[in-house]
């Protein structure tokens, strides 16, 4: 448009010309390419005007993405601390745990030691140990069962009983219903005692001395020993 100029043929004595500064076209030409220009020109300051707020909202769109990035590695890393101090707390929890079974352990062997007795010196059993602890287990349960016996059943009972009765039952007048009698209370006894643990020598002397007063002694003597509450 520099380059085009506007005229009047009013006043020009050589008419229509065409000149070096530029083309020469009518005003109406003229006019219309002006508001053609006019129009190019609000279309290129509304282009800008676009392109100037698309590039703030893309400026504000990464600021705030980049914020909000930044929160969320922020809150990440929250969790991690909390993680690690829970980590922390069940380490430590661990410990204590380790330490009450520990010291559980020292009590239960205290305890055995105040209910045992002390152990003897040789207190940890190898293998090489273990011929020599098996002897003095099976010693000891030797030792035991020669001290102990259980009562016998109450069929046995019957079985010594019937045995009486046959032996003595062509000697002495009565003496069928006196053994029976005697059988009946040996019995009840053995029924009374049953998985009851007495001496071999009282037991014996129940089921094997001759019928007599030594039976009722034996019987008697039982009762007296249990009754006291002692460990026959």
């Amino acid at each position: 448009m520099n380059d085009v100029k506007k005229i009047s043929p009013v006043g020009s004595i050589h008419g229509w010309e065409e000149s070096e500064f530029g083309e020469f076209v009518l005003s109406e030409d003229y006019d219309a390419l002006e508001a053609e220009a006019q129009a190019l020109r609000d279309q290129v300051k509304a282009l800008q005007s676009d392109a100037n707020s698309y590039q703030a909202g893309y400026d504000e769109g990464r600021r705030m993405g980049t914020k909000h990035r930044q929160s969320e590695v922020e809150q990440l890393m929250r969790e991690v601390e909390a993680l690690r101090a829970r980590v922390a707390e069940l380490e430590a929890e661990v410990e204590d745990a380790d330490g009450l079974s520990k010291r559980l352990g020292e009590l239960l062997s205290e305890i055995t030691i105040i209910i045992r007795g002390p152990e003897p010196e040789l207190t940890r059993w190898g293998y090489s140990d273990l011929p020599l602890r098996v002897k003095a287990v099976v010693e000891e349960v030797a030792a035991l069962r020669a001290r102990v016996v259980v009562l016998p059943s109450v069929d046995s009972v019957m079985n010594i009983v019937m045995r009486y009765q046959w032996n003595e039952k062509t000697n002495v007048t009565g003496t069928t219903n006196w053994a029976a009698n005697l059988g009946m209370k040996v019995v009840d006894e053995v029924k009374r005692l049953n998985g009851k643990v007495v001496s071999e020598g009282l037991l014996r002397r129940i089921v094997a001395e001759p019928v007599g007063g030594a039976v009722y002694d034996a019987i008697a003597e039982l009762r007296a020993m249990l009754g006291e509450g002692k460990d026959p």
